[in-house]
């Protein structure tokens, strides 16, 4: 999904995709080195988070903004977030899938 949305915002050239990170060209705001990332490469578009949408930033809701919003299923999302979890370095590593689990769902 992201590959396509910058190559959208980028009117198909593919050059720059192939000479910046993808957490250069699209960063996770919700995280202290992709809101860095976000600040240096302000002609990006495009920004990802994880966050629902319920507390997205008020600039995304002004009217020239554009939000691309995709679900997930739940069982998709906490076993993605488990391994993104594992090699992040912004994140404490899991002891185990169960214990992320009951973290998981009880929100933390």
């Amino acid at each position: 999904m992201a590959e396509i949305l910058i190559l959208i915002c980028r009117h198909g050239c593919p050059s720059w995709s192939r000479g910046v990170l993808i957490s250069d060209r699209m960063p996770w705001f919700s995280t202290r080195l992709g809101l860095e990332s976000a600040l240096n490469y302000s002609s990006s578009c495009l920004r990802t988070c994880h966050l629902p949408r319920h507390i997205f930033p008020k600039s995304f809701s002004h009217p020239s903004a554009t939000v691309i919003y995709t679900l997930w299923d739940p069982q998709d999302v906490v076993v993605s977030y488990y391994y993104f979890s594992r090699i992040c370095n912004s994140y404490e590593d899991p002891m185990s899938f169960e214990e992320f689990l009951e973290d998981f769902l009880g929100g933390e």
